[in-house]
């Protein structure tokens, strides 16, 4: 298995905010989630496969939540977020270690996981202005 690949790089992160803000979206990690399943499975990776499905589901459910209605709730959203974020890191190791590192599909799920990251920093800059009344820089 390689070694372990470093955590999303935040200047991508700040990257893909400010350029492709409309790729930032729970619906759009949750396809290329799927996407790298149903690859999984096709390709005999039957527990890579299930990670992925896994992750999507929580994805989903995250997207269906309602937005966060005060302090307290956007806490939870941000925690339930942080932990996505883990899987998806975790995911992508796995894909990079079933596939290479430079595969296809290994790309993708840095993407995936680079989207789940853009989106706890949105959810995070929303969570300031909601405590502070002040717009996040």
């Amino acid at each position: 298995m390689p070694p372990r690949l470093l955590p999303i790089d935040t200047k991508t992160v700040a990257r893909r905010l400010e350029l492709n803000p409309g790729t930032v979206t729970l619906a759009a990690a949750k396809v290329i989630i799927n996407g790298l399943g149903l690859d999984a499975e096709a390709d005999g990776h039957s527990g890579l496969a299930t990670e992925a499905f896994e992750l999507a589901i929580d994805v989903q459910a995250i997207a269906d939540a309602p937005e966060p209605g005060g302090l307290v709730a956007s806490a939870r959203m941000i925690q339930d977020m942080d932990d996505i974020v883990l899987k998806a890191y975790e995911l992508r190791n796995n894909t990079a270690g079933a596939y290479d590192r430079y595969d296809k599909h290994t790309v993708q799920a840095t993407e995936a996981l680079e989207i789940l990251t853009a989106t706890v920093v949105k959810l995070e800059a929303a969570d300031f202005e909601l405590r502070t009344g002040a717009r996040a820089a």
